[in-house]
Order: structure tokens, then C-alpha cells, then sequence
């Protein structure tokens, strides 16, 4: 990789851990004004009303990040995602748009070193691969054996 690219990934992760998520609320949720002299601009901002808002045609993405101290369970727990993306199933068809996990060696990550994307169509998907997929249960179970000190960090957008 070269010094001018950044992995997604790694976007993903200085994003959040950089109080980004910030900017990116008032980019997609706009501000709460209630002046009735808005631009054509501020009527067409989503607002966010307890639920997610997003300019992509409804597609959710999530960013999970692991604190897994040694580097050979990290190996595992990127496997794991591997195997995920390959079993993830939702009434007998894929359902996750995209699935990406990688390791990340970067000192400014404040422990953390395994991030993971993942995309899905709606937040209904989102919320079944939560609580009832049995790919993602599974991935749950066996990363409990991987020495992840905390839970992970989670947000979605």
C-alpha cells in the first residue's frame, strides 16, 4: 500500500476514533434549526428522527472495532469474518451487500487492532444480523475464546 492511499478500513477506524462522526452527522443529518427561512439546501438535509437516515438509497453500514492483543488471534478473528461473509444468509440468500475485516497497526488506534465493515441493504437487515443470524452468532461464539479485552466499539450510519 502505498504512503498516499489509506485502506478503507483504516478510514473507517481514524473516523471514529477522531471525533469525526461528528461532521459526518451534521453532513447527513443537517443541523436542528427551526428558522422558516431555510435554503433549498437545508429542506432537502434528512434530519434525524430515531432512526437511521441515509442519503444511499436506505443502505446501512457498520464499523465494529476489537481489541485482540495477540497477533495470532487476530489472524483467527479476520478469518472468522471470512467465514462470515461466506455463511451469512438471510431466508436461504446472501443478505450482506459487503463484509471486510483486516488488522490495523497503527499507534494512533488507542488499542484497538481489528476493524470490520459491514453493509447491508436496510437497517431491518442490520438488525437481523444482530440478533438472530446464525453466521454472526457464530462468529460471537468463537471470538469469545480470541482474547478480545473489552467490547467491541460499535456505530453505524
Amino acid at each position: 500500500m502505498s504512503s498516499s492511499t489509506m485502506h478503507p478500513l483504516l478510514w473507517s477506524l481514524c473516523v471514529v476514533q477522531f471525533g469525526l462522526l461528528s461532521v459526518l452527522a451534521t453532513k447527513f443529518f443537517g443541523s436542528d434549526s427551526s428558522s422558516s427561512s431555510k435554503t433549498k439546501k437545508e429542506e432537502s438535509t434528512p434530519k434525524m428522527s430515531g432512526s437511521i437516515v441515509s442519503t444511499e438509497g436506505g443502505k446501512v453500514r457498520r464499523i465494529t472495532m476489537f481489541k485482540v492483543p495477540d497477533p495470532e488471534n487476530q489472524k483467527k478473528f479476520v478469518d472468522a469474518y471470512e467465514r462470515l461473509r461466506e455463511e451469512q444468509q438471510k431466508g436461504g440468500e446472501p443478505y450482506i451487500l459487503s463484509v471486510q475485516a483486516s488488522v490495523v497497526n497503527d499507534p494512533r488506534a488507542k488499542g484497538y487492532t481489528i476493524v470490520a465493515e459491514t453493509e447491508f441493504a436496510s437497517l431491518d437487515d442490520m438488525k437481523y444480523y444482530d440478533a438472530e443470524c446464525p453466521a454472526h452468532m457464530s462468529l460471537k461464539k468463537n471470538s469469545r475464546g480470541l482474547g478480545v479485552t473489552e467490547p467491541p466499539l460499535v456505530v453505524y450510519y
